[in-house]
């Protein structure tokens, strides 16, 4: 009986001690997280690393990397995603195309093409195929293609060529952006 108070004794030590060191550890790491304004991504949607955020006080730019909340913007695309599991938090997406561009799908070449203001030669996009099933075998949505974004949207794209972005659930209005994001240690390469 003396042994198992012992050893019950001993476990809840090793348990209570346990305890103290992560919780340390994630509150260090959360305070640093936050001071520093960083976010761990590890989705494939981009690189696996750390990535900055800052506050939207400049312009919008093609490629840019920018933080999305599909709760500030609600559609059947992105209910599907949420119901598929795609959108448990925010995302980081790049900018394919900003307002007043054309984003054309080449059905051949299997890639997104954007018209910019003024240019009539299109810009291929990497990794933007369209596909008509998920990667469970699940019908995905389908945009009409060519696509005009509209005043105050953009369409945002992935690096990932099965990534959920606006090639499923259209373009998206610019305030449901919330960050200005920049890579700050990518684990993986691009």
């Amino acid at each position: 009986m003396a042994q198992a108070r012992t050893a019950y004794s001993r476990l809840r030590y090793y348990a209570l001690r346990f305890s103290l060191v992560a919780l340390l550890t994630y509150g260090s790491l959360y305070l640093v997280f936050y001071t520093l304004h960083l976010r761990l991504n590890t989705t494939p949607s981009q690189p696996i690393g750390l990535y900055r955020l800052s506050a939207l006080t400049r312009a919008l730019y093609h490629g840019e990397l920018v933080l999305f909340e599909p709760t500030a913007h609600l559609n059947n695309g992105i209910d599907l995603g949420r119901q598929r599991g795609f959108f448990g938090q925010a995302m980081i997406k790049r900018i394919i195309a900003l307002p007043g561009d054309t984003v054309l799908y080449d059905r051949h070449q299997k890639q997104l093409q954007v018209i910019r203001r003024g240019e009539s030669v299109p810009i291929p996009i990497a990794n933007s195929e369209v596909f008509d099933i998920d990667s469970h075998g699940r019908p995905m949505p389908h945009l009409p293609f060519p696509k005009i974004v509209p005043e105050d949207y953009v369409f945002l794209g992935s690096n990932h060529v099965r990534g959920f972005d606006s090639r499923y659930y259209g373009c998206v209005p610019q305030a449901s952006l919330t960050f200005h994001v920049t890579p700050f240690f990518q684990l993986v390469g691009s």
